[in-house]
C-alpha cells in the first residue's frame, strides 16, 4: 500500500514537470514572435557588435552590424557610413535583394551631411534577413568613389565576416532523458508527454505562421527610389503610343502626371491639386527641391498646359524632347529624392479624354 502511494506520488511529480516545462517552452515561443514584429526597427538605437573601418585618402568608410549572433526571426542590420570630400561621389551597392545567404529586405540612404571642411558624409542603411540555422559568411562589400576627373575613381572594399544564425526553438531534451523518465513513469505520464509534444508542435506552426505574415507584409509594402518609379512611369506612358494614335492631349497629360507625382513623393511637395503657378511658387520656397531645376520644371509645366488648355499641337519630334526633358530632370533630381512605396499600378488615376484619330 506504502508502495503503491509513492508511486502516484512520483506520477503526479513528474505530470507537474512536465506542464511547467511545456508553459515555459510556448512563452518563450511568443515572446521571440513579439521581439520578431520589432526587429529592425530601433536599429538606429542598437549598440554595434561589429565595426570596422577602411581608408583610402580622401576616402574612408566604415562597415558596422548590430549583431553577429542572431535567431533565425531576427534581422540583422548593416550600416555603410563614408566620409569623402565635398566635390566626389559615392556609389553605394544595391545588392540586388540578396547579399551572399541573407535576403536584403530593406535599403536606406540618409541626406549627405558636412562634417568638416570640403568633408561630406553619406550613410546606406541595409537591412539583411537570414534564412536557416548555421554559420555563414557576409561577403566582402565594394564601394565605388569618383571624383572630379575620370582617373580619380576608385574604390573600398570590406573582409568578409563571420555570422551565426541560431534557431528559435529551444534545445530538445535528450534521448537518454526521455528513456529516463518513460521507464520511470506509466501510461499516464506517457499520455501527458504527448500531450505536450503536440502542443509543443502547435506553438511551433503558430510561430513560423507569424515569421511569414511579418516577412509577406514586407514584400507588400516594398520601397524603391522615386526617380526610378518615375522612369518606369515615363516608359508605360511611351508603351501606351499615344502620339501615334493622335492622342497628343493626353501624352502630354500622362507626362504631366508622371512628373508631378515624382515631386510630391520625392520632395513632398503637394503638386497635383494645385495649378502651375501655385505648384511653381511652392517650388520656389521648398528647401528640399534643388532650386537649379525650378526653370526647366516650370518650361516643361507651361509646355504641358498649353497642350491641354490652349489647344497647342506640337510635333513629333517635340514630343520627343519632352520625353528626353522629362528624363533629363528625373535624372539630375535623383539623389535628392526620397524612397517611396512601390505602387500596384504604374499609372493610376490618370484620366483619358476622347480625342479623335489625328489632331
Amino acid at each position: 500500500m506504502k508502495h503503491s502511494q509513492t508511486r502516484s506520488a512520483k506520477e503526479r511529480n513528474t505530470g507537474k514537470w512536465c506542464v511547467l516545462h511545456l508553459a515555459r517552452v510556448m512563452l518563450l515561443a511568443f515572446a521571440l514572435v513579439s521581439c520578431g514584429r520589432q526587429g529592425g526597427d530601433d536599429a538606429d538605437e542598437t549598440r554595434h557588435a561589429y565595426v570596422k573601418l577602411y581608408t583610402k585618402d580622401p576616402y574612408c568608410l566604415m562597415l558596422s552590424l548590430d549583431r553577429t549572433s542572431a535567431l533565425a526571426a531576427e534581422n540583422i542590420n548593416l550600416t555603410l557610413k563614408v566620409r569623402l570630400p565635398e566635390s566626389a561621389e559615392v556609389e553605394f551597392p544595391t545588392f540586388d535583394q540578396k547579399l551572399g545567404e541573407f535576403r536584403v529586405s530593406g535599403r536606406k540612404l540618409d541626406a549627405p551631411g558636412l562634417v568638416g571642411p570640403d568633408q561630406i558624409e553619406r550613410t546606406a542603411h541595409y537591412v539583411l534577413e537570414p534564412n536557416l540555422p548555421g554559420e555563414y559568411e557576409l561577403p566582402a562589400i565594394t564601394v565605388k568613389f569618383s571624383g572630379k576627373s575620370p582617373g580619380e575613381a576608385t574604390g573600398l572594399v570590406t573582409d568578409p565576416v563571420k555570422i551565426e544564425i541560431k534557431s528559435v526553438l529551444p534545445d530538445s531534451v535528450s534521448e537518454p532523458e526521455i528513456k529516463d523518465v518513460l521507464s520511470v513513469v506509466g501510461s499516464r505520464s506517457r499520455i501527458i508527454y504527448l500531450m505536450a509534444a503536440a502542443l509543443l508542435a502547435v506553438a511551433a506552426a503558430l510561430f513560423a505562421f507569424a515569421i511569414r505574415r511579418r516577412r509577406k507584409a514586407k514584400d507588400e509594402i516594398s520601397l524603391v527610389p522615386a526617380h526610378e518609379l518615375a522612369m518606369r512611369r515615363i516608359d508605360a506612358v511611351i508603351a501606351l503610343r499615344l502620339m501615334e494614335r493622335g492622342m497628343t492631349k493626353n501624352f502630354y497629360t500622362c507626362l504631366s502626371y508622371v512628373l508631378r507625382h515624382y515631386i510630391e513623393a520625392g520632395f513632398g511637395l503637394r503638386a497635383p491639386e494645385k495649378t502651375t503657378d501655385e505648384f511653381l511658387a511652392d517650388v520656389r520656397d521648398s528647401r528640399s527641391f534643388p532650386q537649379e531645376r525650378g526653370e526647366s520644371l516650370k518650361a516643361f509645366l507651361e509646355l504641358c498646359d498649353l497642350v491641354k488648355f490652349a489647344g497647342h499641337r506640337p510635333a513629333p519630334s517635340e514630343a520627343q524632347d519632352a520625353v528626353s526633358l522629362c528624363k533629363d530632370f528625373v535624372s539630375a533630381t535623383a539623389d535628392d529624392a526620397r524612397l517611396v512605396i512601390r505602387p500596384a499600378q504604374l499609372l493610376p488615376g490618370v484620366e483619358m479624354e476622347r480625342e479623335g484619330v489625328a489632331d
